[in-house]
């Protein structure tokens, strides 16, 4: 048999909801290329939304029930906590959203099964609370914490102002977006130094969750909520993080070993917004229409 020359790698942003966008893609490339992704790739990673998808396809979940589940537990997951507080208020004292709600639904989706038993090459970016830093599950690293795969997912979703941080063994862990919210350069150096692939060999499709531009206008008041808009400024920072870190890989693959697959945000779809769904389906079949050829090409040389 003649042995692979490149190292395959999917990364999916950080995003909520609007990773309904990165599912619906992934279900017509595989239409498009009659491929099995979760065979195609040696290694997937994912941030927040995006570990949800990327655990999905490393535990053999095709995308069209991906999108499946997108649609149906949405509403349940970004449902608000009863509470007499105004919305308004609301994220000024608490997160809005039940983790244990979101886990259930994790456990259903994911079974329960032990981040190591993951038979595929995943990576879970979170970050640790306690001191600062990134943490990173990997099913593949025999030293790491071996929690259940819907803990790591759960973990790596505890968006700040979402949902409460999680605490597992003495790590109190939240939304790997804060860290990076576009993993794909977390990605180049595990397949460098975790896989020892050359830099030529490696090969990364790079899906995010819209960017945004656009977004602010010269005001005379640039407090919280009327200038920077609070909600719209998180979303802006991560936004910008991801672009930079892919302006970054650009620079450090070879041109044809690098697709990035975003769709511009133009109407701010919120994060927590499930009415937006089939919105976000719809965007995703227009961008997979203008991408198709570099898709095709990209694939064409795995």
């Amino acid at each position: 048999m003649k042995k692979k020359k490149t190292f395959n790698i999917l990364s999916i942003d950080g995003g909520g909801i609007r990773g309904a966008f990165v599912a619906q893609m992934l279900y017509k490339i595989s239409e498009l290329t009659k491929s099995n992704l979760s065979k195609e790739f040696d290694l997937f990673i994912g941030t927040s939304t995006g570990s949800i998808i990327a655990a999905s396809l490393a535990q053999h979940i095709s995308p069209i029930k991906i999108v499946k589940m997108y649609k149906e537990t949405s509403s349940t997951i970004f449902a608000r906590k009863h509470s007499f507080t105004p919305i308004f208020l609301e994220k000024a004292l608490r997160s809005p959203y039940d983790d244990l709600k979101f886990k259930i639904i994790l456990k259903k989706v994911l079974s329960k099964v032990r981040i190591k038993d993951v038979h595929k090459n995943l990576i879970v970016v979170s970050t640790n609370l306690t001191d600062g830093m990134p943490y990173i599950f990997k099913s593949f690293d025999v030293n790491g914490l071996n929690c259940y795969l819907y803990e790591a997912i759960a973990a790596s979703c505890a968006a700040p102002t979402f949902f409460d941080p999680i605490k597992l063994e003495n790590k109190l862990l939240a939304d790997g977006g804060i860290f990076a919210n576009n993993p794909s350069l977390l990605a180049y150096t595990s397949a460098l130094n975790d896989f020892h692939i050359e830099p030529q060999n490696i090969r990364i499709l790079s899906i995010g969750c819209g960017y945004l531009n656009n977004c602010y206008e010269e005001s005379k008041h640039w407090g919280l909520v009327n200038g920077w808009k609070v909600r719209i400024l998180t979303d802006f920072v991560a936004s910008l993080q991801s672009e930079s870190n892919n302006v970054l890989l650009e620079k450090l693959l070879l041109k044809d070993n690098l697709l990035r697959l975003n769709f511009p945000n133009i109407n701010n779809i919120a994060s927590d917004d499930f009415n937006a769904v089939n919105d976000l389906i719809d965007i995703a079949n227009n961008c997979f229409n203008a991408e198709k050829k570099n898709i095709l090409n990209f694939f064409n040389n795995m």
